[in-house]
């Protein structure tokens, strides 16, 4: 499989951050950027590696910075934390609920606050929206 196959491949299921695609893909720095780069389909926005046009239809466009919130709301776990989380649970509660350790829970909730999804221990509306 060519390179930029490899990096298309990855990027399917949506946006990647560089590290991801990297280890997804085992392309080394140099050549995984000169396919970035050089690549019409494959857009660098906010930190991740995507497809252009990827967010161009999502409803999350605006509170989107560093990865698709989309690609987020997929994964069960931080699914289940943000449901918790825009119910009103404490992290103590939500690790205990989810049978976590709080510190995992904390580097999540801290990872979705990063990107947009979570402001002062409440989800960002159109996120909260969307989990009802």
């Amino acid at each position: 499989m060519k390179n930029k196959d490899k990096i298309l491949d990855a990027l399917k299921d949506g946006p990647l951050s560089f590290t991801q695609v990297k280890s997804t893909t085992g392309l080394e720095n140099g050549v995984l950027q000169h396919h970035i780069s050089s690549n019409n389909k494959i857009t660098k926005k906010r930190g991740a590696i995507m497809m252009k046009d990827e967010c161009s239809g999502c409803e999350f466009r605006e509170p989107c910075s560093t990865a698709c919130i989309r690609k987020i709301l997929k994964d069960s776990k931080k699914n289940r934390i943000i449901s918790l989380l825009n119910k009103g649970h404490t992290q103590t509660e939500i690790a205990e609920e989810l049978g976590l350790s709080a510190p995992t829970i904390y580097h999540h909730i801290s990872s979705m606050r990063d990107k947009g999804i979570i402001e002062d221990n409440t989800v960002v509306t159109p996120v909260a929206e969307k989990l009802n």
